[in-house]
């Protein structure tokens, strides 16, 4: 099945939504993704788990955080 959409699309699920793929899914967005929960964000993945960014890569937690790029690795906080 293919399916494609040539103005905006908005899906509002006001309960749980669970999707099921059986082999890969690969999601490729043109400019930007933002992902936003109330409480949590979990990934798990059998053997690895890989975040690759051209430029900078940052993970922000409590007023610190881990900053990844060309000139090194930052990491900045209260306590370090």
């Amino acid at each position: 099945e293919h399916r494609i959409t040539h103005l905006d699309r908005k899906t509002e699920a006001r309960a749980d939504d669970h999707l099921t793929v059986g082999a890969t899914r690969h999601v490729k967005v043109g400019a930007a993704q933002f992902v936003e929960a109330g409480t949590e964000i979990h990934y798990h993945a059998g053997d690895k788990v890989v975040i690759e960014a051209g430029v900078e890569l940052t993970a922000k937690a409590g007023g610190s955080f881990v900053k990844l790029d060309a000139g090194g690795v930052t990491i900045s906080g209260p306590e370090v």
